[in-house]
């Protein structure tokens, strides 16, 4: 999983579509959470890696 910004990076996009991430929209996460549940349900690993972000940064 992935913020869903990341997309506008090219490189970091290929990996996106190439490594099967899932995107994040944080203003509608349920949806990545489904595809997540979706992606575990099929017998896929599913990796979070959480992200601090500070306020003003």
């Amino acid at each position: 999983m992935i913020k869903a910004e990341m997309r506008e990076v090219w490189a970091v996009n290929y990996v996106i579509r190439h490594a099967k991430l899932i995107p994040v929209d944080r203003s509608v996460g349920a949806d990545a959470y489904a595809a997540a549940v979706q992606r575990l349900r099929e017998g896929e690993l599913v990796g979070l890696h959480p992200e601090l972000r500070s306020a003003g940064v």
